[in-house]
């Protein structure tokens, strides 16, 4: 979570050094093909949790819709108001994910498949 709440700080300051002025374009298709991963991953195991999956697919979806409209568009007003609440969703999936995980006592839900596997083997 902790990367999820800093990496947008990080990425607002680059705009501001030069150096990175023209990588901007690149940013939010490299951050998409990173962040798609996991959301599919997060997704398929969030239990029964009905509002994680919406929020992260949600999330996602609002960051591409950002960066497509906001450059389609040249609206950087848009993009980053569209990319600011994709992250928020994003954040909040991973929140609301977090507590189900922390508080769910259900057996049948399996959170961790990796660590179980590693589990049954020993």
């Amino acid at each position: 979570m902790i990367h999820c709440l800093a990496l947008p700080i990080f990425l607002s300051v680059l705009p501001s050094v030069p150096l990175f002025e023209s990588l901007h374009g690149w940013t939010h298709p490299v951050f998409a093909a990173l962040i798609l991963p996991t959301v599919i991953q997060a997704s398929r195991h969030s239990g029964s949790t009905s509002w994680v999956r919406p929020l992260l697919i949600g999330g996602f979806l609002t960051l591409i819709l950002g960066w497509s409209l906001g450059h389609g568009l040249e609206n950087e007003l848009l993009e980053t108001g569209l990319t600011i609440a994709g992250s928020v969703l994003l954040v909040a999936g991973h929140i609301v994910n977090y507590r189900h995980h922390r508080s769910c006592k259900n057996p049948k839900h399996h959170h961790h498949p990796m660590l179980e596997k590693v589990a049954d083997k020993t």
